[in-house]
């Protein structure tokens, strides 16, 4: 049985256990083209015992109180996941990171999963900040931020590295207070 949280009749966040490894992997290579133009760590994630390493460090993150992952789900589906992590307590703040299958992007998904973690961040964590870094070239995760409520703070110069390559982050908040 899997604990989950549901976004709506369709959409649910499962608590990710190393068991789900396998599946979650399956869903990472059957998008490897997709999700590899903007995030670095599909190619280093090879096999299924990499992802249950991924997974059981992430687990220990949430008992640490410094992460939080979801899987996303559409019915029993696994589509994509969905994190808080650099949680800080003292500050009562966090990063949001996510992503999620080609066939399920363009539905308004991943805003509905983005808007639900910021519900549970607030309402449950009771953090007072979130924050998401895009890449400033992937335009369907800054329309996410920007439609899941978030404010565009700025752009940072040459903050993240891309397969080796600096590129800018643009980079989003939004508080508990704001609508």
């Amino acid at each position: 049985m899997r604990f989950t949280i549901a976004i709506d009749e369709e959409l649910s966040f499962i608590f990710p256990m190393p068991e789900m490894a396998e599946e979650i992997f399956d869903v990472l290579n059957q998008n490897r083209q997709h999700l590899g133009e903007f995030l670095d760590f599909i190619p280093k994630t090879k096999t299924i015992d990499d992802e249950k390493t991924y997974l059981k460090m992430k687990l220990q993150g949430m008992v640490n109180e410094t992460d939080c992952l979801f899987v996303i789900a559409k019915k029993e589906t696994l589509i994509g996941m969905i994190d808080l992590h650099f949680i800080d307590k003292e500050i009562k703040k966090a990063e949001i990171g996510y992503w999620l299958a080609k066939d399920y992007t363009k539905q308004g998904i991943m805003k509905k999963a983005v808007r639900a973690l910021c519900t549970y961040a607030f309402d449950t964590l009771e953090l007072k900040k979130l924050s998401i870094r895009a890449v400033q070239e992937n335009q369907a995760s800054n329309q996410v931020a920007r439609a899941s409520g978030f404010t565009f703070v700025g752009t940072l110069r040459q903050d993240s590295l891309l397969y080796g390559e600096p590129r800018n982050l643009c980079l989003y908040e939004r508080l508990s207070t704001d609508s």
